[in-house]
């Protein structure tokens, strides 16, 4: 939900006296105001510690290592417990004994992978094109004048944010087999800056901004996607809407840009974490978690990590004395890496696994809590 790369880097501040200024040529270009990490990954694949805490150095790979190509700019993902990466010029999915299964040439400027159940998307942000991938292969193909946000869930249903005619957003809904369940059009309502659905594409939220003389207005809607009926509408009168995603339950994860907040699925403020004078340093979001990290310095070197759950009660929060190079949550599990240490906490917030001096880049975690590590030039299970 989403990650290649380090984490993105945002300092808050300047976003309203940006808006203010030229919402309609930001929005309409297709700025993307927050880049949150969401990794839906499918559970059950690796069953893996069971309980207690483990210590290790950097470990040999096993025999189902994946040879990776050296790009910094490859972005990965699991489909079913299968690795995805993408590249600039192509995609690749690995069947699970560590194969090439299927491959496919990308043509674009800024192609973004995301990944569900069974399924790999990948969209060109801001550009026209949108594909989604199954095992065999191409499955469908959406052309738009601009696709400026899309999301795969779990049970891969998934939606898009485009640039049509006549409309400040359009968001389609597709199910798992593609068909297009629902079609919301925002005209008067403001610019789309985020949306999410629930993983069986029930729900569909969606955030925006417009602006009222001299101030902007935001609000989230929430709406049923077989009926259509709006069920939920919330005013954001003080922040931005960054980003909006679904938590089980029907709870929503919001990122303003002051705080981030849990409402309740009938708009309901249950909880939220300020964090307004600080730079927010990246997030990661799943369904039972949402972790962030912010920082007093833009250059983060130091930092706050702190993770919640549906419900609003914290379930973890530590000091980061270095800059934080992966983070990944997926069930109740955050993986972190930074400088060269790989952390793996648990639903409670409990440190299980460490491993130090190791050559990992990139990091994945599926809802069982295996981990997926990746390196400059291998990919491996940690068992």
């Amino acid at each position: 939900m989403r990650r290649g790369g380090l984490l993105a880097k945002f300092t808050l501040t300047p976003l309203r006296a940006l808006l203010s200024l030229s919402l309609l040529a930001v929005l309409s270009a297709g700025l993307v105001l927050f880049v949150i990490f969401r990794e839906q990954i499918n559970s059950g694949m690796l069953s893996f510690l069971g309980g207690g805490f483990r210590f290790g150095a950097a470990r040999e790979p096993d025999a189902l290592s994946i040879s990776l190509d050296k790009d910094p700019r490859n972005q990965y993902g699991l489909c079913n417990g299968k690795l995805a990466v993408l590249s600039p010029e192509r995609l690749v999915l690995y069947n699970s004994a560590g194969a090439e299964a299927y491959s496919a040439s990308i043509g674009m400027d800024d192609p973004v992978l995301r990944t569900g159940g069974n399924k790999a998307m990948v969209f060109d942000r801001g550009g026209q094109h949108l594909r989604i991938y199954g095992e065999n292969g191409l499955e469908y193909a959406l052309d738009e004048e601009a696709v400026l946000q899309a999301k795969l869930s779990e049970k891969d249903c998934w939606l898009a944010v485009t640039q049509e005619s006549g409309y400040k957003g359009v968001v389609r809904v597709y199910n798992a087999s593609n068909n297009e369940i629902f079609v919301w059009q925002s005209a008067q309502s403001g610019y789309i800056t985020d949306a999410d659905i629930t993983p069986n594409g029930d729900k569909l939220a969606a955030a925006m901004v417009r602006q009222e003389r001299e101030e902007v207005v935001a609000r989230i809607v929430v709406y049923g996607t077989s009926k259509g009926e709006l069920q939920t509408d919330i005013s954001i009168p003080d922040g931005i809407v960054l980003s909006v995603s679904f938590f089980t339950g029907g709870n929503l994860c919001v990122f303003t840009e002051n705080d981030v907040r849990v409402y309740s699925p009938h708009g309901a403020l249950i909880s939220s974490f300020g964090y307004a004078n600080k730079t927010l340093l990246g997030a990661a979001v799943s369904a039972e978690l949402c972790v962030f990290r912010t920082s007093k310095h833009s250059a983060g070197i130091s930092g706050e990590l702190t993770a919640f759950a549906p419900n609003g009660s914290v379930r973890l929060s530590i000091d980061t004395e270095e800059d934080v190079d992966d983070l990944c949550v997926a069930g109740g599990y955050t993986a972190v890496l930074s400088y060269g240490t790989l952390s793996l906490y648990n639903s409670g917030g409990n440190l299980i696994y460490s491993q130090v001096d190791t050559e990992v880049r990139r990091v994945l975690v599926t809802q069982s809590g295996a981990l997926l590590l990746i390196t400059q030039s291998i990919a491996y299970w940690l068992k």
